[in-house]
């Protein structure tokens, strides 16, 4: 039997003191749980001693818990770890709890990799597949469950993830709310197809469903999420609140709430600095999350600017409208009232869900393509940072490569890192002025496209005796980087750099196209991530000769153009880390088109310097004390008006 489909959840039940994958597939037909029994758990002992045999290591039997930590298997493999050649032992084992315990005693060997990888996302990684963009998969029947025989990744199309937005009002005599004493007093849930607010008091309002208690009310909530069987619950800021509250609300209570697909309850977890909360069997977005994150990576379609990711403000920011209010301290007192009050408190709980419907609805294109791109699950997408997505796209190519995945560093290697900081980018300060007739040139990607140009990699980084006899490129800083093989990271970046001049060739025939729009937008996030993950004290690839080397080219190249700018009789107003601002004075587009190109006949193959626009006037002013003030330090009026 096949079955084709995109993935709604992964995760690692044990079962006979073993771990096996589960996966909650959606194909044409509806849900389906696929179990694979076959993939077994492991990580890599690079040994000290070259003699180590696998005799000495294959009968190691470790207390662990109430059991024992076991090695299933040893395979010896050649492997590449940062540009070197390597032999490693792979080292398997039954259960995925017991990798930590096995690493911590195989150390007294050699050094151990790849031990903290999550199971689920080791099964994603070797198994090379996308949940959102899909799986086909042949599985027969066993004891009752669809069992694995092969998996793999397969575009899947025309089947789309289901959702329901909520949100709670809870009684606040004290302000805020105290979830062992405090009841849920309003529960409301909206998507395209229905808008209700459930609550223990009669309200005249069609949308209103009364419940007999708080329990009740619980109850009919879980009722209805299992009834439309959604994909996806969303709500805001609801992974540190209202999903938490809702859970210890049922426990004091003893209300059936069972929301997930399975007969589990949801549970709590970290995830980097986030809590997070896993629903089994189906997708948590915390649309709270997606609004700070593209804030943070300032390449949405709008640029979000609040000076509080309250729902009210992002809606506002997003969709130029303004949500219902209420006085928050007071909703316990509305909610005592029986009169118009209590009314509009309903009405504020309802257009709660409404408005978090529309903004989920904004955003969750760019999550679902994010997800695709990187190749995880749309849950982990919508909690991660930049550098946890750069960093897992780089452990799937890594992995595809016949490479090892570095370690994350530890304690005071990470502050060793924080300490040794290099220098960023070259700004040069304007003359404060207004000045008329002017252009704005910019480098396309200028730090993607300069790993990309000089094969930065911290396994190209090559010694004073590596080089000897070997083609390199040396940086401003003086480190060498081979020119061939190519490294992991310039491989990936010129990859999506490539499909990304694609996507926005078709977008621009189509530009009704979401799907596409959100395309170009994550790889364009993701593509400028490199480079910040790079210097990232946490980073698996970190690497201060490569980081301090990007910002060093950047300087060499913005400083090149301003020179040759003034060369050619167009005086630089202003540059930052990948633009330059001429004035024109007598010069005609036609003379900046030609320089622009000579500029570009200078550069390396994948590197372009391009026209922004042309702008009538502009303001710039000077630089404040301290850090306060703008960082652009200017303001200009497009020929077109903008």
């Amino acid at each position: 039997m096949n079955v084709k489909g995109i993935v709604v959840d992964i995760d690692t039940p044990t079962e006979e003191n073993a771990s096996v994958i589960r996966l909650t597939v959606k194909d044409a037909e509806g849900i389906k749980t696929l179990y694979d029994y076959s993939f077994q758990p492991y990580l890599y002992l690079i040994p000290r001693n070259s003699q180590l045999g696998e005799e000495e290591l294959k009968n190691i039997r470790i207390p662990s818990g109430d059991s024992y930590a076991e090695i299933s298997s040893i395979e010896r493999k050649s492997m590449n770890l940062l540009g070197k050649q390597v032999d490693v032992f792979k080292v398997y084992t039954k259960n995925a709890k017991d990798v930590p315990v096995l690493k911590e005693y195989l150390e007294e060997f050699g050094t151990c990799y790849e031990y903290d990888i999550p199971f689920w996302k080791r099964y994603l990684i070797d198994k090379d597949i996308s949940p959102i963009y899909g799986i086909s998969a042949e599985v027969e029947e066993r004891d009752g469950r669809l069992s694995v025989k092969s998996i793999e990744s397969s575009e899947v199309t025309g089947i789309g993830l289901t959702h329901i937005c909520f949100d709670i009002e809870t009684y606040n005599p004290k302000s805020t709310p105290r979830m062992d004493i405090d009841p849920i007093i309003m529960i409301s849930f909206a998507n395209s197809e229905t808008r209700h607010v459930i609550t223990t008091k009669r309200i005249d309002r069609d949308f209103v469903i009364q419940a007999e208690s708080e329990k009740d009310m619980l109850e009919k909530f879980a009722e209805q999420v299992r009834k439309g069987d959604y994909d996806i619950i969303s709500g805001y800021n609801s992974s540190n609140f209202d999903i938490p509250y809702l859970l210890k609300r049922a426990e004091k209570l003893k209300a059936n709430f069972k929301i997930a697909r399975y007969d589990e309850m949801p549970y709590a977890q970290h995830h980097g600095l986030l809590n997070i909360v896993k629903i089994p069997g189906r997708i948590n977005i915390d649309v709270y999350n997606t609004a700070k994150f593209v804030a943070t990576v300032g390449t949405a379609e709008y640029l979000i600017k609040v000076n509080r990711f309250t729902l009210g403000e992002i809606y506002k920011e997003i969709t130029g409208k303004v949500k219902k209010t209420v006085d928050k301290p007071k909703i316990y007192k509305m909610y005592d009232s029986e009169g118009e009050e209590l009314n509009e408190l309903a009405d504020y709980s309802l257009d709660d869900s409404v408005s978090l419907d529309e903004l989920y609805n904004f955003f969750m294109p760019l999550e679902l393509e994010i997800a695709k791109l990187v190749g995880t699950t749309l849950a982990e997408t919508a909690v991660s940072t930049t550098g946890q997505l750069v960093e897992y796209l780089l452990m799937r190519y890594a992995h595809r490569n016949n490479q090892i995945i570095p370690n994350k560093p530890e304690g005071e290697e990470i502050n060793e890192r924080l300490a040794n900081s290099f220098e960023g980018a070259y700004v040069k300060t304007p003359n404060a002025g207004i000045y008329n007739n002017l252009a704005v040139l910019d480098f396309r990607g200028l730090y993607p496209s300069i790993i990309i140009a000089h094969n930065i990699d911290p396994s190209t980084v090559l010694s004073d005796e590596e080089s000897n006899g070997v083609g390199y490129f040396e940086s401003p800083t003086g480190t060498r980087f081979r020119k061939e093989p190519k490294g992991i990271i310039p491989t990936v970046l010129k990859l999506l750099i490539s499909e990304r001049e694609g996507v926005k060739k078709e977008y621009k025939k189509n530009p009704d196209n979401k799907a596409l729009g959100a395309r170009s937008q994550a790889l364009k996030i993701i593509a400028n991530s490199f480079y910040g993950y790079l210097g990232y004290a946490r980073s698996r690839w970190y690497s201060r000769a490569c980081g301090s080397s990007v910002t060093a080219y950047g300087r060499d190249y913005i400083k090149k153009t301003i020179e040759m700018s003034e060369q050619a009789g167009f005086p630089v107003i202003y540059s930052d880390t990948d633009s330059v601002v001429l004035l024109l004075g007598n010069k005609t587009k036609e003379d900046v088109l030609a320089f622009l190109k000579k500029v570009n006949d200078s550069l390396p193959e994948s590197m372009e310097l391009e026209l922004e626009d042309f702008y009538e006037r502009g303001v710039f002013v000077g630089k404040k004390s301290g850090d306060i003030g703008a960082k652009k330090k200017y303001a200009l009026l497009s020929q077109s008006g903008r």
